[in-house]
């Protein structure tokens, strides 16, 4: 039998609005209370606290979907 994968999703959602590509991050940092993140072509977004109860949970979980992401692309 064959073995399914299910796929990981490209793009990471930090907000009802904003969503971004995981390969595109090169910074995830905690601001006050907000968790930010800064992407290569040097936007900033804000994650609305859609993944956890605090802050720093939130980042755990992001962090975790980004390197999931990032492990799974194909070489080009």
């Amino acid at each position: 039998m064959a073995e399914i994968n299910k796929p990981v999703k490209q793009f990471i959602a930090l907000s009802d609005r904003n969503s971004v590509r995981a390969d595109s991050v090169v910074r995830v940092y905690v601001q006050s209370d907000y968790l930010m993140v800064q992407t290569a072509d040097g936007e900033i977004y804000q994650a609305d606290g859609l993944y956890a109860r605090s802050v720093w949970q939130a980042k755990a979980q992001l962090l975790e979907q980004i390197e999931a992401a990032l492990a799974c692309r194909h070489p080009v």
